[in-house]
């Protein structure tokens, strides 16, 4: 994954097999997202 920074910059991101998200929902708990449990990322 390439990150592409409003500055310019590049940065790439390899995922290995200990890739984890942390989200904090609606309701304020903060959900662990391992690799295993995505389907896809979507950023916007």
């Amino acid at each position: 994954m390439i990150l592409y920074l409003k500055t310019g910059e590049q940065i790439e991101l390899t995922v290995g097999k200990f890739f984890y998200i942390y989200a904090k929902a609606g309701d304020g708990l903060i959900h662990s997202l391992e690799k295993s449990r995505l389907s896809e990322i979507v950023f916007n």
